[in-house]
């Protein structure tokens, strides 16, 4: 029995077909077979096949029609006769001890599967570089031979779905009725998951003996017509067969991290936006989505980076998909249309969702003491009973307008109901906030008598709940301004007087406009985007010649916690900043006059893009790739690389902080060496002063020496002059001759005293 069969599926690689069979030929080990299988090629890789197989008896020729290279190697494996099976590529090379030191190792361990590892050679270099993922060493386990079931760690971080660095046992390949599948790219991926995850005896030689060739755009994989999703096809086939074997709860966190990868990696490798939107709309389907793979956290994952990145991808399709429905026409009904032709005033409420609120919101509108109006509601699509309560508003009041559409976003609604109006003046509200009854007389009257283009006025806002006043303390007097405003002057005067007060508002709901005004600017809505009312109100103040402002609040904003306000950010948002940006940067050249304000507004919306872009979530920060290419390159540069400047200013921000903490513990330092010098030049001050009495006190004493010294000196001469006068009195005669004299008598006295 042959104990090696080599297959090869060989695809147009005439350039290194030869150096691939050459250095099989020279293998160390000579029990094999190579089985060659052409995979329809159009150049002379048939011919070279030929001519080897003439050369060497072991080699073993197939001929078939373009199938691609999963079909080549089944082909390979059916008649293959060899104990063990090794599947390589026609672009690579191997060193000479490859099958010897893997047949080996196979054969000691008994193993159904041998690991071995690859380095990478560069076709265009010739340099050779470790290519550690195709076997990583560190995740063997120590247990050998090992399986799914004996070790702790995930089977499938060891090695890569490449067949290229196993070997295959083939008894073991045909009773578990392994194969690859005949997809045009990653069929490969089926056949080595799923033999990880079944082989009972899987053992490593952990030695580079494959050299991977990259660069080589004629290989089996470069030289295919790319089809993207077929990685897709094949993970969730393996997901199939490892529940079907009843294996995947055991395998599944490695199953879904190796899926992850190979998601990321066909994600990366594809820059056109077309082909990873087709891909991302292909991963929403239903045969993806039951993996749960998009479900799971980033730090489930061995690399949560690649995670965000996929995340990142699907959430710019649903961005984009959602984007674009919102600018695609809509069919529009108009459910019920309101008996007054030429009202003083047209309200217009897009409706979406609000069942708990539109009575009060209408009651307040419908209650109001102008009487000649008419109410415009939009429904958008609403999937509660909105639609039910406005056709029980309509039926009772005449002057209630209805009109229904799909879906397409508050912007969509408000156009559709602006071009229904006919009255004098347009109000926009939202159908969960609240008028006062009071306020389209006050409004309309004021803005007739002094023939005004629009009637700015304030508003108040009231909390569904008190932790929600508390958490959005800095909306409880954000519709209210102090300035007074109350004079007759043009749009771009009041944006500067507001903007000086830091009291301009961009809120459309505390705007009264007149409709004549409207139509003559062509003033609308933008589409498929949050904040269209920062473009507006800025489309709608600028070219204004008579603004006004009242003090009165007639608006009442409910500030609830699923509403638009209140929400986290998204990259919805942020968008809608960038366009309101480029919106008005286009819009308003013709304003020299306001340019400063202006800009200076607008910056400060650009900065809170940045900023807000800058904090969002990591997957929700590659929305902007679905962007059309010239906003694209506007978004990268006003906002997106905005993020390293943030980044540089935190850092920076972070260092001067340490700087700051720095000098307060260096002044802190130098405030105690002041004080310890102070406290030490007291101490050399008090012993100078005590040094300068102590040599007072040495010189008084050193004087006192002296006059000792002399007294002594004095005394001694005087001691010498007596010792002189008795040395004398003692050598003359009468002191002898007394001392003769009184010898008797110096005897007798000394005998009396003993």
């Amino acid at each position: 029995m042959i104990k090696v069969s080599v297959i090869i599926p060989v695809y147009n690689a005439e350039k290194y077909l030869e150096e691939c069979l050459d250095s099989l030929l020279r293998q160390t080990f000579t029990d094999m077979e190579i089985i060659c299988v052409d995979d329809g090629s159009t150049d002379s890789s048939a011919e070279i096949l030929k001519r080897f197989q003439e050369k060497d008896r072991r080699i073993r020729v197939l001929f078939q029609e373009n199938q691609y290279a999963g079909i080549a190697r089944n082909n390979g494996m059916k008649i293959a006769q060899g104990e063990y099976l090794l599947f390589l590529d026609a672009d690579d090379f191997f060193e000479d001890t490859l099958l010897e030191k893997i047949y080996s190792q196979g054969k000691k361990m008994g193993a159904d599967i041998v690991l071995f590892g690859a380095k990478q050679y560069n076709r265009k270099t010739g340099c050779v570089s470790p290519a550690s993922w195709y076997l990583k060493t560190a995740a063997v386990p120590e247990e050998n031979p090992f399986s799914r079931k004996t070790q702790d760690t995930d089977i499938f971080a060891i090695t890569t779905p490449a067949p290229w660095t196993k070997l295959f046992r083939k008894e073991f390949i045909d009773s578990e009725g392994i194969f690859f599948q005949g997809l045009q790219n990653s069929n490969d991926v089926y056949f080595t998951l799923t033999a990880l995850a079944v082989a009972e005896k899987i053992t490593c030689v952990e030695e580079d003996l494959v050299f991977y060739r990259v660069g080589a755009e004629e290989s089996l994989q470069g030289s295919k017509k790319f089809s993207p999703v077929c990685f897709l096809e094949a993970y969730c086939a393996v997901y199939e067969e490892l529940n079907r074997r009843g294996i995947y709860e055991e395998v599944e966190e490695g199953f879904l991290n190796v899926f992850l990868s190979g998601c990321a990696h066909n994600l990366r490798t594809v820059t056109e936006w077309d082909i990873r939107r087709y891909i991302c709309q292909r991963m929403n389907e239903p045969e993806f989505m039951k993996t749960g793979l998009m479900e799971r956290k980033a730090e489930y994952f061995r690399k949560p980076e690649d995670f965000i990145f996929v995340k990142g991808l699907l959430n710019a399709a649903d961005w984009e998909k959602h984007h674009r429905k919102n600018l695609l026409p809509t069919e529009v009904e108009t459910v019920q249309k309101a008996e007054s032709e030429n009202p003083k005033v047209s309200v217009i409420i897009p409706v979406y969702n609000v069942e708990k609120y539109i009575r009060e919101c209408l009651d307040s509108i419908v209650g109001q003491t102008l009487k000649d109006i008419e109410i415009i509601c939009v429904n958008d699509g609403s999937a509660d009973s909105s639609l039910e309560i406005l056709k029980e508003y309509g039926e009772r009041d005449k002057r209630i307008t209805i009109i229904s559409q799909e879906n397409r976003g508050i912007s969509s609604a408000r156009n559709h109901g602006a071009e229904k109006a006919s009255g004098e003046y347009f109000y926009f509200m939202d159908g969960d906030d609240i008028l006062e009854k009071e306020a389209l007389f006050k409004l309309y009257s004021l803005a007739s008598e002094k023939a005004l283009d629009v009637v700015y006025f304030d508003g108040e806002s009231f909390f569904e709940t008190e932790e929600l006043r508390e958490e959005k303390k800095n909306y409880i007097a954000y519709y209210e301004r102090t300035g007074d405003y109350s004079r007759v002057m043009t749009g771009a005067e009041m944006l500067h007087e507001m903007l000086l007060m830091n009291e301009y508002r961009s809120s459309l709901c505390l705007q009264f406009i007149n409709a004549s005004y409207y139509k003559k600017e062509k003033l609308s809505f933008a589409e498929g985007i949050i904040g269209e009312d920062n473009i507006f109100t800025f489309q709608c103040i600028m070219p204004a010649s008579r603004v006004y402002h009242m003090k009165d609040r007639f608006f009442h904003r409910r500030v609830r916690g699923n509403s638009v306000i209140t929400s986290s950010w998204k990259f919805e948002q942020i968008y809608g900043m960038f366009e309101g940006y480029l919106s008005v940067e286009e819009r308003f050249r013709e304003f020299p006059s306001g340019r400063e304000d202006i800009s200076v507004l607008m910056e400060q919306r650009l900065r809170m893009a940045r900023k807000l872009y800058h904090n969002l979530e990591p997957e929700y920060k590659l929305c902007y790739e679905a962007m059309e290419p010239e906003k694209k390159i506007y978004f990268t540069m006003l906002v997106k690389d905005y993020e390293q400047v943030c980044k540089k200013e935190q850092d920076l921000m972070v260092k001067y902080k340490q700087v700051c903490r720095d000098k307060t513990e260096r002044g802190e330092e130098i405030h105690t060496l002041r004080r310890e010098k102070q406290e030490r030049g007291i101490e050399i001050r008090t012993l100078r002063r005590e040094k300068q009495e102590r040599g007072l006190e040495i010189r008084r004493q050193a004087q006192e020496i002296k006059e000792l010294e002399k007294q002594k000196k004095s005394l001694e001469k005087e001691n010498a002059g007596l010792e002189r006068t008795v040395a004398s009195i003692r050598a003359s005669f009468s002191y002898r001759l007394g001392r003769a004299l009184t010898k008797p008598f110096r005897w007798i006295k000394s005998r009396l005293k003993a």
